[in-house]
């Protein structure tokens, strides 16, 4: 033991380059890995946020129709100026419309704030709601419609879907 404490020859030139040479081997992946996970975990968290504000979109949207309710009072949202303004929305009024006159009827852009990565950042969405009464109502079916909602995030429309609603009652005329 105390003749390799004494030792006082070094490491030559061609061990530390063979070192280095495996360091950088066994590096490099672990980074690559980590920079690709950390990727792929910002675009989950994105895909997860659609699909909640999504699911609360389209809930709204269900019970604004069956409970013969307005939108709830959310902030509109112009995504160039950030003018937020209260108001609400009754969509048995856009199904009439479109009935008389056979007209695509669209609600204004509806603001909604999303999570983010902590409670202080929030991550603007916000969604339209569209009727044609020649396209989204079948007689057959007299209670139930189907609104096209395209849910926007930074003024890019992100999503579109078709949601069918039992309303309980004929809403048109």
């Amino acid at each position: 033991m105390m003749r390799i404490l004494k030792n006082k020859k070094g490491k030559s030139l061609f061990e530390v380059v063979i070192s280095i040479t495996m360091l950088g081997v066994i590096v490099v992946p672990l980074m690559m890995l980590i920079t690709t996970s950390v990727i792929l975990a910002n675009k989950n968290r994105d895909k997860v946020d659609l699909n909640y504000i999504t699911e609360i979109i389209v809930e709204e949207v269900r019970t604004s129709v069956k409970e013969m309710t307005n939108l709830p009072e959310y902030s509109s949202y112009d995504s160039s100026i950030n003018d937020y303004r209260d108001y609400t929305i009754d969509l048995e009024v856009l199904v009439k419309q479109s009935a008389i006159d056979g007209t695509l009827k669209s609600t204004d852009e509806i603001g909604v704030v999303g999570p983010s990565g902590s409670v202080d950042q929030f991550r603007t969405f916000s969604y339209k709601v569209e009727y044609r009464h020649s396209d989204c109502y079948d007689a057959r079916y007299p209670e139930t419609y189907e609104f096209n909602i395209y849910i926007y995030h930074e003024g890019k429309n992100v999503k579109r879907i078709k949601v069918p609603v039992w309303a309980k009652r004929k809403l048109h005329i």
